[in-house]
């Protein structure tokens, strides 16, 4: 009994892995200082392709609503750090949203 296929039966779709580790990787390289656009883009990277999350349909509609809670002095990492750690439960990420 051979581990051929183990990578798409307990990890996921391997495509949507390097979508996420891919922005975390080059937002990480580069630069010590996070900035709020790199926390939004993290965050929904999360949302919208790591967790296809349908209160998120699209980066564009995402990275607005985050750059406007981020103007209005919202703790955008906090969140990010609360969205990750929810693993993609919905109701775990709402508890974020109602947190901030």
């Amino acid at each position: 009994m051979g581990v051929e296929g183990v990578g798409h039966v307990a990890y996921g779709d391997p495509m949507k892995t390097w979508q996420a580790v891919v922005p975390v990787l080059l937002f990480s390289c580069g630069t010590a200082e996070t900035t709020e656009d790199d926390v939004c883009a993290l965050l929904c990277e999360e949302l919208v392709v790591t967790c296809s999350s349908e209160a998120y349909p699209d980066r564009t509609s995402c990275l607005q609503g985050c750059g406007w809670d981020a103007e209005i002095g919202e703790d955008i990492a906090g969140l990010s750090q609360c969205v990750t750690d929810a693993a993609c439960d919905p109701f775990a990420i709402v508890e974020c949203a109602r947190a901030q």
